[in-house]
């Protein structure tokens, strides 16, 4: 059998982009590493990659449009198209399976820049995808359940995998933690992150719930001395909600001998020495249809504060860690609990880390491949 890969969901300038891009990155390294797979991988020119082997076909689209995928997957034929970011081009000449990340745009189309003709569009045709498609990949439970309430389609033809986080985090080995975090402070120190701060990570849009963190990282007055938040991600949409608590936060911050520092570039390293840097990782989002930056945190030996939105307390278990949204004054607590307590730091590591262990891209892999398989 041969399977194509549709990986127009990567940037074409080269960037890293956001959270689908890097598991498709991921899934597909997966993939192509299979000796009894043989691959095809569409991807865009100027498109970061992750195929080294020689055994995969790359085929380079010039443009990331229906015609440019057609031709090219005529000129270059599967038997199977597997597209990573969920979202299948119609009247495709081979079966196609989606690997759906979340459906948030049809409960909370308020959350999304789309205008409201495109967003029907592309809303239908996203359906029509996945109620054709003969297998569906969910990367959680939660987006499962939420896919079986959009369309009547039997359960199981709906496939859960999860997803692995960061390969080069989850590898460093106990022995070699201590030291990867101070050989990533003193990187991050040479790009001027001086002071223990508490980080937020992620594309800067509504899901991410960043006002609900500054209003509390405000309100926490000398509690949050010594620190400072981080906010890294770059910029994405409906940031006229978002700027002005960003805004109040950094200004209310010097008192206290702190500050809000906004960080809209990084490379994959400096993600990582982020993760590995941080004090405390804060992920207060509206919903996630996975979690990846949770679980990199604890991957990294970083605590982290979930919400109890989407799929976080799935990836990342329902424990003390779990906050409500609607009750700001336990995240409070929590939060200056742990700048003070290195002790539940330590605690909170060692949970989630046994967690998150749970978690690995290889078991992903190995989901996809076997569930193809039984397709032919």
């Amino acid at each position: 059998m041969k399977l194509g890969i549709d990986l127009r969901c990567l940037p074409q300038d080269g960037s890293p982009g956001a959270g689908i891009a890097h598991a498709a990155r991921a899934i597909t390294q997966q993939l192509c590493a299979q000796q009894e797979l043989e691959t095809v991988c569409y991807v865009p020119v100027g498109a970061s990659h992750p195929v080294t082997s020689t055994a995969t076909n790359i085929v380079e689209l010039k443009r990331r449009r229906r015609k440019s995928l057609m031709d090219a997957i005529t000129r270059h034929s599967c038997d199977l198209l597997f597209v990573p970011s969920g979202a299948v081009t119609p009247a495709l000449p081979v079966p196609a399976v989606p690997w759906v990340h979340d459906v948030d745009i049809y409960f909370h189309p308020e959350w999304f820049p789309q205008p409201w003709y495109k967003r029907i569009l592309t809303t239908r045709l996203f359906l029509h995808g996945v109620q054709s498609a003969p297998l569906i990949f969910c990367v959680s439970e939660y987006t499962k359940q939420m896919l079986l309430q959009l369309a009547r389609i039997p359960p199981e033809r709906i496939v859960v995998t999860g997803e692995g986080g960061s390969g080069s985090l989850d590898s460093i080995s106990d022995t070699e933690i201590q030291q990867a975090k101070q050989d990533a402070a003193m990187r991050l120190q040479e790009q001027g992150i001086q002071q223990p701060y508490v980080l937020a990570f992620g594309t800067v849009e509504p899901r991410k719930n960043i006002p609900f963190i500054t209003d509390l990282w405000t309100s926490m007055g000398e509690l949050r001395q010594g620190y400072d938040l981080i906010i890294a991600g770059k910029d994405g949409w409906k940031m006229q909600q978002i700027e002005p608590s960003i805004k109040r936060a950094a200004e209310a911050s010097h008192e206290y001998g702190c500050a809000l520092v906004r960080l809209r570039e990084q490379t994959e390293a400096m993600k990582q020495d982020l993760l590995l840097g941080a004090t405390l990782v804060v992920t207060p989002s509206l919903s996630e249809g996975f979690g990846l930056v949770p679980l990199e945190a604890a991957q990294a030996r970083t605590p982290v504060i979930i919400s109890n939105r989407g799929a976080l307390p799935e990836v990342m278990g329902d424990g003390p860690w779990c906050l409500d949204l609607g009750d700001p004054d336990a995240w409070r607590l929590l939060l200056s609990e742990l700048l003070m307590q290195p002790e539940l730091r330590a605690d909170f590591q060692r949970r989630q880390y046994e967690v998150a262990k749970q978690w690995n891209w290889e078991g992903t892999g190995r989901v996809v491949l076997d569930r193809i398989q039984q397709l032919f």
